[in-house]
């Protein structure tokens, strides 16, 4: 994921992507998840970068076996419901004009698209005002389609658990989840000559 698997016209899609992970599944709300995860005491959050995007569950280890449920969950059925979208939407699109009121993030915006291009690193993780206005449910939905898959994520666990119960329970939720086409590999990126 990230600007690596990214075009101009889908950029920022992996941002918006992974923060709607946390939105909602096919069993629960967004608003039911957050709830579930805090009411333990835990914390959730999703994040889409330049390399990769992911998801984060933290909670004490009596509630190992809920958060990692709960991250099958929003890792394997994400429902992307339209409001979310359109409110997701919104938070990116301020993040972007709150970025161009920066000075340094501007200068350092318009290196990166001089030293790269308009492709790989040259690409904002947070897209362009034109490409995230422009991204439906359906570029999302096929983003995350290609990108989250079993075969291209890297499940890390740590804490006070046990090892073998610990794998065990991960295998039991993950272990239906059915890999998908390789994804395409990231491009190779590097700085204009000149």
């Amino acid at each position: 994921g990230g600007v690596l698997a990214e075009r101009p016209a889908n950029n920022g899609v992996t941002q918006l992507m992974a923060k709607l992970l946390v939105k909602g599944t096919e069993h629960r709300t967004g608003h039911q998840i957050a709830e579930e995860i805090e009411s333990v005491g835990g914390s959730i959050d999703a994040y889409g970068g330049n390399n990769s995007f992911g998801a984060s569950i933290e909670v004490l280890s009596g509630d190992f076996p809920l958060g990692l449920e709960v991250m099958a969950d929003i890792l394997q059925q994400p429902s992307f419901p339209a409001e979310a979208i359109n409110r997701q939407r919104m938070v990116q699109l301020a993040g972007l004009k709150a970025q161009q009121d920066k000075l340094l993030h501007s200068t350092f915006r318009h290196m990166r698209e001089i030293m790269f291009g308009k492709l790989g690193y040259g690409l904002d993780s947070l897209g362009t005002e034109t490409s995230v206005q422009a991204m439906k449910r359906h570029d999302i939905v096929n983003f995350h389609k290609l990108h989250a898959l079993p075969n291209n994520c890297v499940l890390a666990l740590f804490g006070d658990v046990k090892t073998d119960q610990a794998r065990a329970q991960a295998e039991q939720v993950f272990g239906l989840w059915p890999r998908g086409e390789e994804p395409p590999a990231p491009r190779q990126i590097r700085p204009k000559e000149g």
